[in-house]
């Protein structure tokens, strides 16, 4: 019996030694921020290239956010992914982009607040609004703020052993990151996707079949539209009370950014289609007239085609640049 303990004992270390070195080496840190860390230093000192997905979005905003404390920016991004190609890239100086995937009202919250715990200053403020800032969301990526729930989810990886084939692949690579400095050339090739100083990005140009893959995907399962069924009502109240607090000291803008015009054209009778004209139509009501709106969540106002377009909710570098570019935007 003594024995069989001791044996496993054993094992049980190896497992959980093995476990705990793929947490820290692959995507899954999240408990350390040692990557993300890592990452934002990195990108703050050169424009980059990320090769693979090597941290978290949240978790590399907390920490650029850490690393600019008592700055001072013309422009403050704080939105979805939808918004973080706003930059000096797109025509926008001294700008900091804290745009993250998926985000919701928790995040941009979180991400505002924290902003101002660190003392971040800014003339301008630009928040990215979403059908799913205002409604229940299909994802609750806002979890990675959280410490507890961060640790919830380090223990249920390590004792399920939740670990991918390419997690394992990255975690036994010898490379040290999975990004490099990158230069002009780099830039010009539509196939890099560029981290730059600033916190915005250069997204990939996906090839036709791939580009005309995802808008039909997203068009078809409509991805964080599906619980789009009506606007939360406090959820609404509490984004324009956040915004409202601004603009005493602050110009203040919403960014409504477009969608694919296949989306209208396909599924012009579902009712989380039509709620995107009910929703924009609210915000531009009810949001203090103070608050500069920019932008249409519907392309047909904006007189945007599908070249205009990436992907099914993602404009192009060019489209967006001429979109919001002298708009009075700080430059």
């Amino acid at each position: 019996m003594k024995r069989f303990i001791t044996n496993t004992a054993i094992y049980l270390s190896i497992f959980l030694v093995i476990s705990l070195y793929l947490y820290f080496a692959t995507k899954h840190n999240l408990i350390t921020d040692y990557t993300a860390k890592k990452f934002v230093t990195a990108f703050n000192k050169n424009n980059l290239v990320q090769k693979d997905e090597i941290c978290e979005d949240r978790r590399s905003v907390y920490q650029n956010i850490l690393f600019h404390k008592n700055r001072h920016f013309s422009t403050v991004f704080i939105g979805s992914s939808r918004i973080m190609q706003l930059g000096k890239y797109t025509g926008i100086n001294n700008a900091l982009n804290l745009g993250m995937s998926g985000a919701n009202f928790y995040d941009l919250q979180y991400v505002y607040q924290l902003v101002k715990a660190n003392n971040i200053l800014y003339d301008t403020l630009v928040f990215d609004i979403n059908p799913w800032t205002v409604c229940n969301s299909i994802e609750n990526r806002h979890i990675q703020f959280n410490n507890l729930e961060i640790f919830k989810l380090f223990l249920k990886d390590v004792f399920t052993f939740n670990y991918s084939k390419k997690d394992i692949q990255n975690a036994l690579s010898t490379k040290e990151n999975t990004f490099h400095i990158a230069n002009y050339s780099d830039i010009e090739n539509p196939n890099n996707f560029i981290k730059f100083k600033d916190g915005s990005i250069k997204q990939i140009t996906l090839g036709p079949n791939k580009r005309r893959g995802r808008i039909s995907t997203f068009c078809r399962d409509l991805y964080l539209l599906k619980k789009f069924y009506t606007v939360d009502t406090a959820l609404f109240n509490k984004s324009k009370k956040l915004l409202e607090s601004e603009i005493i000291n602050n110009a203040v803008y919403i960014i409504l950014s477009p969608f694919h015009p296949l989306l209208f054209e396909e599924r012009k009778s579902d009712i989380r289609v039509k709620n995107l004209s009910f929703l924009e139509n609210k915000i531009r009501k009810e949001f203090n007239s103070k608050i500069k709106i920019i932008g249409s969540f519907n392309p047909n106002n904006l007189n945007l085609t599908d070249s205009n377009f990436l992907d099914g909710f993602h404009l192009t570098e060019k489209s967006i640049s001429l979109l919001y570019h002298n708009k009075s935007i700080s430059n």
